[in-house]
């Protein structure tokens, strides 16, 4: 049934869960699963439809707040209709500052050239989750932290 749903950014995954799930499948193996799952899940998420935009939104916001003193490109669109959920950043030291944050709980994607990718996923990312990661983001960068041979060292799989 999941699959089955179509985003657009006039529909919220709870209005879409209620719409496909208001009355349990009487066929199913667990007639009860579709209902649960509404109520499991339409408190969880207000405003759906906004909420990627506001996180990457504010992430960038922060980041060009907070860290514009260090060698950081916005390689990402600002045009919200063009950006999605992730936000990329390219950084001379790339990889080692993915590790770092890796390291402390932030956990974005590197990917080459020396790009820094973060992803928000509205679902369990909070504003205070975006606000801590600026913060560890600007702490590693002005110490320097991720300067250590650890952070450096790549594995076949990164």
């Amino acid at each position: 049934m999941l699959g089955l749903l179509r985003w657009s950014q006039n529909t919220c995954l709870t209005e879409a869960f209620h719409a496909s799930c208001v009355a349990p499948n009487p066929s199913s193996r667990w007639p009860w699963l579709s209902v649960d799952l509404m109520y499991l899940i339409k408190p969880a998420w207000p405003s759906c439809a906004q909420s990627p935009l506001a996180l990457t939104t504010l992430f960038m916001s922060l980041v060009e707040q907070e860290c514009s003193e260090f060698p950081l490109e916005l390689i990402t669109p600002t045009d919200p209709a063009q950006r999605g959920s992730q936000v990329s950043y390219e950084h001379p030291n790339g990889f080692a500052v993915v590790q770092a944050l890796i390291e402390r709980g932030v956990i974005p994607d590197y990917r080459e050239p020396r790009i820094m990718r973060f992803g928000f996923a509205p679902l369990y990312t909070r504003f205070e989750d975006v606000w801590n990661a600026v913060v560890i983001l600007k702490d590693i960068l002005s110490t320097e932290s991720w300067d250590q041979t650890r952070f450096h060292l790549r594995s076949a799989v990164t």
